[in-house]
């Protein structure tokens, strides 16, 4: 007792231990990339050449324009005339090396910037000149002027164009744009900012650390419910839809309803590990977006990882986000389609069978309604993916078009099941636990799907026939039954008072409460159906509940025969006639097998 609680506590311990050191080590990696030291290795000119995410192009009209960045902020737009020429696909765009010439000569005012140290903000002078009929803006420091100028760029005619000023005009809204991300450059990158800022990170990665605790925590307790609910659908699936009971068979009515329940109670399984998976996931998603908007937060604090910002919120962020909303859309398109039906089938008075069979076949429908919502909403999750990374979908949905075309005509019988299937539960042909006759096979329908359909026959035999070689099917078991009930009389019976005997034990079952509920309708007596040697022949209907026909035949069988019998009406005997000297002797059964040898001397001498 004692080791085993020390093994508990002591991953407990263990647990606690990696929170503190993934906290320790989020600190020291949020100051590590926050210092200047890794401003050249992780600035946006060297890395958003390899990645080429950053800053993206776009045409308007005639003009390609691009956004000039510091930091990570948008500062302003840049054009040029966009380019006919097909050759310069496979080079780098003009419009892009005029944007990373800016942009380094923004980078590099800034580092002159960061290295006096003794720099008022307020001396960065950010000026423009005509040079060749066009403004060019610069950087200086104000004070010391004889440290150089940096040109920052050119207005061009295309630039003008763009935000439909004049030249002279957008230099002087772009000089102030300039000076203020300059200054602003300048105190983000002061040893106050970066240490408050690295503290409010590490404020905010504790308490997310604390959230995601939490969320774990209900994670396990909804993960342990998922392995329980996991275990009895396991169980459910290895246990016959039909107990085998050695004692004794059990009835038609007792196997149906026993599938059913059997059928029932898997649907309900999954129903509850579909709303646990939901459960889960919403806890999952929650997990994730917190973690991934502390860390967007966070690089967006320090200057020299803020462009990791932007970049994330371009496309990495928005695949994830296609991905989440079509995980959930599946999942609670899931549940929805169970709780919709579960409504629908609620919502109509039926009794409890045509309730069971309602059920199953809207249990049937859901599968193939959550296949259809799954594959729409997985192909659409992937042509968004496609377009937000820039890959053309055209070739890739016309090969799929040919490829769906080739799978179908190689799997025509495949087509023709699920087509089959459809139309067998849509017409209601049958259901889970009704008894059918198709070709050779005859049983309880246990399985069925859109492809096949599974019956448990004579013997526990199980008979798997596809849905497309169903052509003709006898249902024994849809709405109602009937029992054609004959039976054979002596020949020198009274067929009246046979038959009032008859009705008099129908009516008796009628009024019986056990057996009355199983009946639909009083007895029709047909009459006399046949005279033969063997007796009179009397045909009665007997119309019950579905798959009650069997039972209440025994029944009936076992009431009349007492009655027959104290009225000493007899069973029909087949009888045989011989013929002797041109006369008709009547022998029964039994007195033909006395008189054998007799019979076959006078045979042979009225042969002679």
């Amino acid at each position: 007792m004692k080791s085993s609680r020390s093994l508990r506590s002591w991953h407990r311990g263990r647990k606690r231990l990696g929170y503190i050191v993934a906290a320790i080590a989020a600190w020291v990696l949020t100051i590590a990339i926050a210092s200047p030291v890794w401003s050249q290795a992780f600035s946006p000119n060297s890395i958003s050449k390899q990645l080429n995410q950053i800053i993206s192009t776009n045409q308007v009209g005639s003009l390609v324009s691009a956004n000039i960045n510091l930091d990570g902020y948008q500062l302003f737009k840049i054009a040029s005339v966009a380019s006919t020429n097909e050759e310069e696909d496979n080079t780098e765009l003009p419009i892009k090396l005029r944007e990373n010439a800016i942009e380094s000569a923004l980078d590099q005012a800034v580092k002159r910037f960061i290295q006096q140290k003794d720099l008022d903000p307020q001396n960065i002078k950010v000026t423009y000149r005509i040079l060749n009929n066009l403004p060019v803006v610069s950087v200086s420091n104000g004070i010391n002027p004889d440290n150089g100028e940096i040109r920052i760029l050119t207005i061009t005619q295309e630039d003008a164009r763009l935000y439909g000023l004049e030249p002279e005009e957008l230099a002087k809204q772009i000089v102030g744009i300039v000076r203020d991300a300059l200054v602003r450059a300048y105190n983000q990158r002061q040893s106050q900012y970066v240490l408050r800022q690295g503290m409010y990170a590490i404020a905010l990665f504790a308490i997310i650390m604390a959230i995601s605790w939490i969320v774990h925590r209900i994670q396990d307790r909804y993960k342990a419910e998922s392995n329980h609910l996991k275990q009895e659908q396991e169980e459910l699936n290895a246990k016959p839809s039909i107990p085998i009971e050695a004692d004794k068979e059990v009835p038609p009515d007792q196997q149906q309803s026993q599938i059913r329940h059997h059928n029932e109670r898997k649907r309900q399984k999954e129903q509850e590990l579909n709303a646990n998976r939901l459960k889960r996931l919403l806890l999952q998603i929650l997990q994730l977006a917190l973690w991934l908007a502390a860390v967007t937060w966070i690089v967006g604090r320090f200057p020299w990882i803020r462009w990791i910002q932007s970049w994330l919120l371009k496309q990495p962020l928005t695949i994830v986000g296609i991905i989440i909303f079509t995980s959930l859309a599946i999942r609670g398109l899931s549940v929805l389609i169970d709780r919709v039906l579960g409504v629908v089938q609620e919502a109509q008075t039926l009794s409890p069978v045509e309730s069971q069979r309602r059920a199953l076949r809207f249990s049937t429908f859901s599968v193939v309604l959550k296949g259809i919502v799954t594959a729409i909403l997985a192909a659409v999750a992937v042509i968004l993916i496609l377009e937000t990374l820039n890959i053309p979908t055209a070739p890739i949905l016309a090969g799929v078009g040919v490829l769906a075309l080739g799978i179908s005509l190689g799997a025509q019988n495949l087509v023709t099941d699920v087509l089959n299937g459809c139309f067998i539960l849509l017409e209601d042909q049958y259901a889970v636990g009704d008894v059918i006759d198709v070709d050779n096979a005859v049983g309880f329908v246990e399985y069925m799907n859109l492809r096949i359909t599974q019956l448990r026959g004579a013997g526990g035999r199980l008979s798997t026939i596809p849905n497309s070689s169903i052509k003709v099917v006898h249902n024994l078991t849809k709405n109602w039954s009937r029992v054609d009930f004959t039976i054979e009389i002596a020949y020198d019976a009274d067929p009246v008072k046979a038959m009032e005997m008859m009705k008099e034990v129908s009516e008796g079952m009628a009024a019986d409460p056990e057996w009355g509920s199983k009946v639909l309708e009083p007895f029709v007596l047909i009459g006399v159906e046949n005279i033969s040697h063997a007796g009179i022949q009397i045909l009665m209907w007997i119309k019950t509940q579905p798959i009650q026909q069997w039972n209440v035949a025994r029944e009936f069988r076992r009431r009349l025969k007492a009655e027959f019998d104290k009225e000493g009406i007899a069973i029909g005997i087949p009888q045989q006639f011989l013929r002797l000297d041109g006369k008709v002797q009547e022998l029964d059964q039994s007195e033909s097998n006395g008189h054998e040898r007799q019979g076959d001397r006078a045979l042979n001498s009225a042969d002679n």
